[in-house]
């Protein structure tokens, strides 16, 4: 019993979004799983790879909608 509390302690924590972009410009999302509409892209990803590109590139996106049913799973 243990072993499974230690592991859940120390085990990295991921927080897995989904986020609908409407691009003005395109936007590249490494390490991230991208499906592409015209003009819009749904992307499956972690927060803390995606949060950055989105700041980034503010100036590029036209709208975003996050999705998030868990945090530091």
């Amino acid at each position: 019993m243990e072993n499974i509390l230690d592991y859940l302690r120390n085990s990295p924590k991921k927080t897995p979004v989904t986020v609908y972009v409407w691009e003005k410009a395109p936007v590249e999302f490494p390490g991230c799983q991208v499906f592409q509409g015209l003009g819009c892209k749904i992307v499956f990803g972690q927060w803390e790879d995606i949060s950055p590109v989105l700041s980034e590139n503010e100036d590029k996106i036209e709208s975003v909608i996050t999705q998030c049913d868990r945090r530091q799973s």
